[in-house]
């Protein structure tokens, strides 16, 4: 028997309309010398589909940056230029879409003030700055994207979090969480669970959700998350969620 949900089927077909679009072209051709008052006129007309994130503000947060790499490799993988990687392109997906999309960051630098001048000066500076960002933004969510590290090698998957007792925080992290295994399409018994000793879950006001997307102390995980393709199925489930948060 096949059951039809029509809730998924409308979030589907949302988001594969997003960037088609038709063109409605007008023409007027002057084919005769000396004729006046003739338009020549290409004019385009672009009609695009709303989608649930039509609208909408959603802050993109890459997790670290220079000179903050966050969590390394043994082959020297930088965790802070895998998380811009994933962001830029969760950003393209979002904005294909009809949203407003803040970056709190957009290159390989960390955003910390001018007057900071130890690393640790520096860390403080930037993850008050990127929660500034967030309050003071007016945007509907946080997400923020970062890469896991262990001593243990066997461990991977990636896993979302949120603020306890804050229920679009929960919803958004556990939409998050489905949609990235659909995505990837790989066993991961991880669910979306609650985290509060994290600076910027305790003091951003809007609902946020921190997505760890993989273990870089995994060799064979190390390697996928460098892939372009790896991080597509990323990038799509973190849309995907995203888009699923907002249907209404």
């Amino acid at each position: 028997m096949v059951i039809i949900n029509k809730k998924r089927i409308q979030i589907i077909i949302s988001a594969l309309l997003v960037g088609i679009f038709t063109f409605s072209l007008q023409i007027a051709n002057n084919n005769q010398k000396g004729e006046k008052n003739k338009n020549q006129n290409n004019e385009s007309v672009i009609q695009t589909t709303a989608t649930p994130v039509s609208g909408k503000t959603v802050v993109l947060d890459a997790g670290h940056g220079v000179p903050d790499e966050g969590a390394q490799s043994s082959n020297g993988t930088t965790e802070a230029e895998t998380n811009l990687k994933i962001t830029l392109k969760v950003q393209n997906l979002l904005e294909q879409s009809g949203c407003n999309v803040i970056l709190t960051r957009s290159d390989e630098n960390a955003i910390y003030d001018l007057d900071a001048q130890t690393l640790k000066q520096k860390k403080i500076s930037d993850i008050h700055n990127r929660v500034k960002i967030g309050n003071e933004s007016s945007a509907d969510i946080f997400v923020s994207i970062h890469l896991n590290k262990i001593p243990q090698q066997q461990y991977y998957g990636w896993q979302c979090f949120y603020k306890p007792n804050d229920e679009n925080s929960i919803k958004l992290a556990k939409l998050l969480q489905e949609n990235l295994n659909k995505s990837i399409q790989k066993e991961n018994k991880r669910v979306a669970m609650k985290l509060d000793t994290v600076y910027i879950m305790k003091h951003v006001e809007i609902p946020i959700s921190i997505v760890e997307c993989g273990f870089l102390s995994n060799p064979e995980e190390e390697k996928q998350l460098l892939e372009n393709t790896y991080q597509d199925k990323l990038a799509w489930g973190i849309y995907n969620g995203i888009i699923e948060y907002f249907y209404e």
